[in-house]
């Protein structure tokens, strides 16, 4: 739970201090398998 809040809250931050607009493709990217 708490790692949730914290990725939540480092998007958040990042969109804010950064003044863009959210966007999903770019936040969520797939992480490639080994």
């Amino acid at each position: 739970l708490i790692i949730t809040a914290r990725k939540l809250l480092q998007i958040i931050y990042a969109i804010y201090v950064h003044n863009t607009p959210y966007d999903p493709k770019r936040v969520f990217v797939a992480q490639p398998t080994k």
